[in-house]
C-alpha cells in the first residue's frame, strides 16, 4: 500500500479543534465528567490510483451511571476527498478509471460481540462534509472500529478488499500494537550461542522489517539467516530479504543466527515493522 505521507496534509489532515458536544444529564456530569475524546482517522485508496477517501473525527465514551442509564458512544467528525495528482507541482500518474462511492463504516462492539453499526456516506460533491451521530447501548461497549469501504452491493453482502485499513480505538484510549517479537536463545554452550526473532504483523502486511541487536560484551555474529545484516562493534542490523514477501496480517517471519561469547546477560533486540516499533509479545 502506498504510504500517504504528505498525501494526508491535503485531504486527510486531522481537524484541530473539533469538538463533541454531548448532552449528558446533570447527575452524571457532575458525578462522572466525560473522559477526553478519542481520535480517530481511517482512509482507502481509490481504483485510480490516485484518489483518497479518507475520515477523521473522534468518539466520546460518555459518562454514565451503570445500571441506571444506557452506555454513549458519541461520534463527530467529517469526511475528506483528496486527489494528489491534481496537484502541479507534485503530479502522480492516475488510471483512467473512476474510483467507486465510498463510505464510512463504524462498528461497535462489546467483549468482541458487534453491538452497533452507523454507516456515514462520502459525498462526491460535499467531500468535507461533516457528521455527528450516537450509539446508545445497555453494555459497556469498549471497542470501534472505522473503516472508508466501497459501497456494499444491492442485497448487502461484501467481498475480500472492499475497505481500507481498519482504525480501531478503544474506551480507555489503549491502541494495539502495530506489530509484535519474540527473541529466544535456542541453545548455548561454552562459548557461543543460537538466537530466534519472530516478527509478528498484526494491523497490516508488513513489507519492511528491520531488526537491531545490541550485544552487552563483545558477542560476534557467525552467521545470519532469513536477512540482510551488518556487525558494527557490539550493535548488529538486520532487515528483511529482498527476496522476502511482505508479512501477512497474523503472519510470522523467523530469523536466526550464531554468535561466539556468553549467552547470559542475552542481547538487547529492538524490532520494527514499515518503520514503527514493534511489542515485544
Amino acid at each position: 500500500m502506498r504510504r500517504l505521507s504528505h498525501l494526508l496534509r491535503i485531504g486527510l489532515a486531522a481537524t484541530a479543534g473539533l469538538l463533541v458536544a454531548v448532552g449528558a444529564t446533570g447527575t452524571a456530569a457532575a458525578d462522572h465528567p466525560d473522559p477526553p475524546p478519542i481520535p480517530f482517522t481511517a482512509f482507502d485508496l481509490g481504483e485510480d490510483g490516485c484518489t483518497y477517501f479518507g475520515t477523521n473525527g473522534q468518539a466520546l465514551w460518555a459518562a454514565t451511571h451503570q445500571g441506571i442509564e444506557d452506555y454513549r458512544v458519541a461520534i463527530t467528525g467529517h469526511t475528506s476527498i483528496a486527489v494528489p495528482g491534481a496537484d502541479p507541482a507534485e503530479p502522480m500518474p492516475c488510471l483512467p478509471v473512476v474510483p467507486a462511492d465510498r463510505q464510512v463504516e463504524f462498528t461497535l462492539f462489546d467483549d468482541g460481540v458487534q453491538v452497533g453499526e452507523h454507516i456515514v456516506p462520502i459525498d462526491m460533491g460535499d467531500p468535507s462534509a461533516e457528521f455527528a451521530f450516537e450509539f446508545t447501548t445497555e453494555g459497556a461497549a469498549e471497542r470501534l472500529d472505522v473503516a472508508v469501504c466501497q459501497e456494499r452491493r444491492a442485497d448487502g453482502s461484501t467481498w475480500s478488499g472492499r475497505c481500507g485499513d481498519t482504525t480501531t480505538i478503544y474506551s480507555d484510549g489503549a491502541q494495539p500494537p502495530y506489530c509484535e517479537f519474540t527473541f529466544a536463545i535456542t541453545n548455548a554452550w561454552t562459548n557461543g550461542f543460537t538466537g530466534q526473532v519472530g516478527i509478528t504483523a498484526l494491523v497490516e502486511p508488513l513489507t519492511t522489517w528491520h531488526v537491531v541487536i545490541t550485544f552487552p560484551g563483545g558477542q560476534q555474529i557467525q552467521s545470519l539467516w532469513n536477512a540482510r545484516w551488518s556487525q558494527l562493534g557490539d550493535v548488529v542490523e538486520a532487515a528483511n530479504p529482498e527476496w522476502g514477501a511482505p508479512i501477512p496480517v497474523g503472519g510470522t517471519a523467523w530469523m536466526g543466527f550464531v554468535a561466539t561469547g556468553s549467552a547470559s546477560p542475552p542481547p538487547l533486540v529492538e524490532v520494527y515493522g514499515n518503520g514503527r516499533p514493534c511489542d515485544r509479545a
